[in-house]
């Protein structure tokens, strides 16, 4: 969603908060805005318009913890190489660990576990939600 999108939305809310309040003082509830993230990952080769169609099908919205490359270090002592892929980590490179402790890249991981429900290292059967 673009930036002036999400500006719009919060101050229609605000407004819309603003109004409820001043026209009616016996009101007992307020309305609150409520910060809601779908996640999805885009994929190599794919627009953004395919990512966010992709985005409202439960099977995209896994629970995985992420950590962002900052440095080649940090990615090197996440994984040497994403055995899905067989590419290095780089900087800003998002990387997975699932719960057996084997790390992949996001967008590797999350294309893997909606054709399979097990971790490709070990086999375990992994539960992304």
């Amino acid at each position: 969603m673009p930036d002036s999108a999400i500006d719009s939305l919060v101050s229609g809310a605000i407004e819309f908060s603003k109004h409820c309040s001043v026209d009616d003082d016996d009101l007992l509830v307020i309305p609150v805005v409520v910060d809601l993230d779908v996640c999805t990952v885009q994929l190599k080769r794919e627009t953004i318009d395919e990512a966010y169609g992709r985005a409202i099908r439960s099977e995209c919205l896994m629970n995985l913890g992420k950590v962002r490359v900052e440095d080649v270090d940090l990615g090197l002592s996440l994984m040497e190489t994403c055995p899905i892929c067989l590419i290095d980590p780089t900087v800003g490179d998002q990387i997975s660990v699932l719960p057996f402790g084997h790390a992949f890249h996001n967008h590797c991981i999350v294309q893997w576990l909606i054709n399979s429900n097990s971790c490709p290292s070990c086999r375990l059967r992994f539960d992304s939600n």
